[in-house]
C-alpha cells in the first residue's frame, strides 16, 4: 500500500457526480521522494486525470513516477490519448491500482507503455480502486448499471400509509439528502404507483449550488396512463424522462406522452411479480371469514407463493424485462440508476437480486396497519439464513430521521 496511490484515490474521488459515464481517476507525480505534480478528472469531456498532473509537473515529470488509479487510457475519444503524453513527458514508471475493463483500453494502454520501455506495475490498492469506481466497473463486466435502492420509511417500516398517502414520511434535511444522490448518478427510476400518488419531480434542485445536470427520469408504466399534466411530463424540456409501457399500451396514450416531449420505450414480457403482493391483499379483504370458499381462497393463495419461490415464469418474464431495459441503459452510457420507489418495484429488484445498494431514511414516525405500504414487496425471501446482509457504511443522524448507507 502506498501513500501515493492513497492519494491518487483521494484526489480521484473529487470527480464524483462530474465525469460519469467516465470513470474517477486520480493522478500523482513524484520524483526524488516527494510530490511534484498531481490531478484528477474533474468534470466529463474534460482533460483526464494524468494530464492535469503532468501539466502542474511541468518538465519535473520526466524520470519521474507515475501513480494512477486507473489504467491510461490509449485511444483518443473527447481527449487525447493520456499514454501518449506520458511517452512524451519521458516518465520513468508508471504504477497502476486497476485495468480499464473499457475494450477501447482493456491492456492496451499498459502495453503500449511497455513498448515505448516504461516499466508498469499493477494492483497497488486495486481493492480501494475498485470500491472507488463499482458503477463504472458494473457497466462493463455486469452490463447493467448499478443499482441503488432509495427509500424514506416509518420506524415501523412504511413508506405510506393505507391510503397512500406519504408526503412527507421524512424530514426535509432527508429530502435534501436525496437531491444530492440524484445528482451523483446517471438515471433515476419509479414504478406507475409512485409515479401516481406522490407526483414527483424527480429532478435535482440543490439551492445551495447550481445543478450541472439532471438524471435520465424513468417510470414503469405498463399501460402509458401517466397524466400529460403530472409534474414528471410537465419538466420533460428540464430533464429526459422515459416511459417503459407494455406492447400492448394503448397507441392514443403512448402519442400522447411522445407529443408531450417524452420518450416510450417498450419493454418485452410482463412484470406480473410487480403485481403478486396487491393481488393476494386484494383477495385476503374479498373473503368471508370461516366459510368453505374461504378455505379453498386461502389454500390457492398458499399455493400461488409456493410457486413463487422457485425461478417461475413470471419472475423470468420480470428478469427478462430488466435485462432488456438495463441493456439498453448501457448503451446510453448510464453507469448508475437510482430506484426511488415503490414497493412493488423495488420488491421486484430484491426477488431478481439487482440492488447493489441501499440508502434508507428512517423517521420517528408511526402509522400502523396491516394495508399500509411496506418498503420492499414482491416475493420475498423464504428463509431467514437466506437474507441479504449489508455492509454498512454510514448510519448517522440527518434532523430527526436516521440515515443508513450500505452496499449489498
Amino acid at each position: 500500500m502506498s501513500e501515493y496511490m492513497l492519494r491518487a484515490l483521494e484526489l480521484a474521488k473529487r470527480g464524483e457526480g462530474n465525469v460519469s459515464p467516465n470513470p474517477m481517476v486520480g493522478c500523482v507525480i513524484v520524483k526524488s521522494g516527494q510530490i511534484v505534480g498531481e490531478g484528477y478528472h474533474q468534470l466529463y469531456g474534460g482533460p483526464h486525470a494524468e494530464i492535469n498532473a503532468l501539466e502542474t509537473a511541468g518538465n519535473n515529470a520526466e524520470g519521474a513516477t507515475v501513480y494512477v488509479t486507473l489504467e491510461p487510457c490509449c485511444h483518443t475519444g473527447q481527449t487525447g490519448p493520456c499514454t501518449t503524453a506520458l511517452i512524451e513527458a519521458k516518465v520513468a514508471r508508471v504504477v497502476i491500482a486497476m485495468r480499464d475493463p473499457n475494450p477501447l483500453v482493456a491492456g492496451n494502454g499498459i502495453e503500449l507503455l511497455r513498448q515505448a520501455g516504461i516499466p508498469v506495475e499493477e494492483g497497488e490498492n486495486e481493492e480501494e480502486a475498485r470500491t472507488l469506481n463499482k458503477k463504472y466497473l458494473t457497466r462493463f463486466e455486469k452490463k447493467r448499471p448499478w443499482v441503488i435502492a432509495k427509500w424514506a420509511m416509518t420506524l415501523d417500516g412504511k413508506i405510506a400509509s393505507r391510503t397512500g398517502s406519504s408526503r412527507w414520511v421524512s424530514s426535509e434535511a432527508s429530502r435534501h439528502k436525496v437531491h444530492q444522490l440524484r445528482e451523483q448518478v446517471d438515471a433515476v427510476m419509479i414504478g406507475s404507483r409512485t409515479a401516481l400518488l406522490d407526483d414527483p419531480e424527480l429532478t435535482v434542485r440543490l439551492p445551495e449550488k447550481a445543478v450541472r445536470r439532471h438524471p435520465l427520469r424513468i417510470v414503469l408504466n405498463d399501460d402509458a396512463s401517466i397524466s400529460p399534466n403530472s409534474r414528471l411530463v410537465w419538466t420533460t424540456k428540464e430533464a429526459p424522462l422515459l416511459i417503459g409501457v407494455d406492447a400492448a399500451a394503448p397507441l392514443e396514450k403512448v402519442q400522447q406522452l411522445e407529443e408531450a416531449g417524452c420518450e416510450v420505450m417498450v419493454l418485452p414480457g410482463k412484470l406480473r411479480i410487480l403485481s403478486l403482493y396487491s393481488e393476494s391483499r386484494q383477495r385476503k379483504r374479498d373473503l368471508r371469514p370461516g366459510s368453505p370458499q374461504n378455505r379453498a381462497d386461502w389454500d390457492a393463495i398458499k399455493e400461488k407463493k409456493q410457486k413463487h419461490q422457485s425461478e417461475s415464469e413470471e419472475l423470468q418474464q420480470g428478469r427478462e424485462r430488466f435485462t432488456f431495459l438495463f441493456e439498453e441503459l448501457v448503451k446510453r452510457d448510464v453507469s448508475s440508476l437510482l430506484v426511488e420507489g415503490g414497493g412493488a418495484l423495488l420488491g421486484s429488484l430484491l426477488d431478481l437480486k439487482l440492488i447493489d445498494e441501499v440508502h434508507v431514511f428512517i423517521a420517528p414516525k408511526l402509522i400502523g396497519g396491516k394495508e399500509a405500504v411496506s418498503p420492499m414487496m414482491g416475493m420475498g425471501i423464504a428463509e431467514m439464513v437466506d437474507s441479504l446482509n449489508l455492509k454498512i457504511y454510514t448510519v448517522e443522524m440527518i434532523g430527526p430521521d436516521i440515515y443508513i448507507h450500505g452496499r449489498i
